[in-house]
C-alpha cells in the first residue's frame, strides 16, 4: 500500500508542487499516488527525500523484528555447521519477510504467536 500522498502532504507540497521538484508532471505524479502507474526505484528516492521519509515508509512497509537463530554451543560448533545455520537463518527470514507480504498483518500476528509459543 503506497502511502505518498500522505508524505506528500505531510511535507506541505501540493501535487503541482511537489512533481515539478520532482521532475514529473501532475498527472504522472497523481497516477504513481494512486497505484495506476509503477514508480522506478530511483524516483522512490527521490520522493523519500523532499518527503524527509525512508523508501520503506513511502511503500508502507513495516519494518520487521529482527530474527536469529541461537544454540547454546553454536561457539563449539566446525566451521561447516555454522555456515548452514547461518544459510538457514536467512531461509528463515525471507520466508518471514515473504509471508508478511503475501499475508499483511495477519502474518506479522502469526509469527508473534509463533515465536512466543516456542
Amino acid at each position: 500500500m503506497l502511502h505518498l500522498r500522505e508524505f506528500r502532504e505531510r511535507s506541505s507540497l501540493s501535487q503541482e508542487e511537489a512533481a515539478s521538484k520532482l521532475g514529473l508532471d501532475r498527472t504522472s505524479l497523481s497516477r504513481i499516488e494512486n497505484d495506476k502507474q509503477k514508480i522506478d526505484p530511483v524516483l522512490l528516492f527521490r520522493m523519500a527525500k523532499l518527503y524527509n521519509a525512508s523508501p520503506e515508509d513511502l511503500l508502507g512497509i513495516q519494518k520487521k523484528e529482527e530474527f536469529s537463530l541461537s544454540f547454546r554451543d553454536k561457539g563449539n560448533l566446525d566451521v561447516e555447521s555454522r555456515e548452514i545455520l547461518e544459510k538457514i537463518e536467512r531461509i528463515v527470514k525471507n520466508i518471514i519477510f515473504l509471508e508478511g507480504e503475501l499475508n499483511g498483518e495477519d502474518a506479522q500476528r502469526n509469527r508473534s504467536r509463533c515465536i512466543e509459543s516456542a
